[in-house]
């Protein structure tokens, strides 16, 4: 309905995700890995800032004509090896996404590899100033046992979720 809200630049995206409260806006994406390059798992804000217009620039009169700019603004990133598709879950809460990455090829396992990682972009939230984020959880999520991880849903209510995995 609103059109363009904001430009993301990640180079190579494959899958992205909006979070899908329209209170957080936030976008989470996904790179593959490629060319001896890692995958990569990136967090954005998106919001509208105040800027001068070309035509005002242009005349010096960069304060007269400032209109509303969408940009996004990155929260956090990691890097995931070997990695080449990805499933993206937000959580109900809106609060953090869950990245379910797969690979096909892996040389130490003949099924390929398999990870999970989490981004949480709690305390990011609306009208904060980037200085005033607190440190966004971004990490790998441990799994108790060998294998792929064959699934992993969140809770109805967003503060846990499961993971399946393990040798079938």
């Amino acid at each position: 309905e609103q059109g363009i809200i904001a430009k993301v630049y990640h180079g190579g995206i494959s899958t992205f995700k909006v979070c899908p409260l329209s209170s957080k806006p936030y976008v989470c994406v996904f790179s593959p890995s490629a060319g001896g390059r890692t995958g990569q798992l990136a967090l954005y804000r998106y919001h509208l800032e105040r800027a001068p217009t070309a035509a005002a620039v242009a005349i010096g009169e960069e304060s007269k004509a400032d209109k509303a700019v969408p940009s996004a603004v990155s929260i956090c990133n990691r890097g995931v090896m070997t990695a080449s598709e990805a499933t993206l879950l937000w959580s109900p809460t809106g609060v953090a996404v869950l990245a379910h990455t797969q690979s096909d090829v892996d040389s130490n396992n003949y099924y390929g590899a398999s990870g999970l990682s989490i981004l949480s972009c709690k305390g990011c939230e609306d009208g904060s100033s980037d200085k005033d984020l607190i440190d966004p959880l971004n990490a790998a999520v441990s799994q108790g046992k060998d294998g792929h991880i064959h699934d992993v849903k969140w809770s109805p209510i967003g503060d846990k979720f499961v993971i399946s995995a393990g040798a079938m």
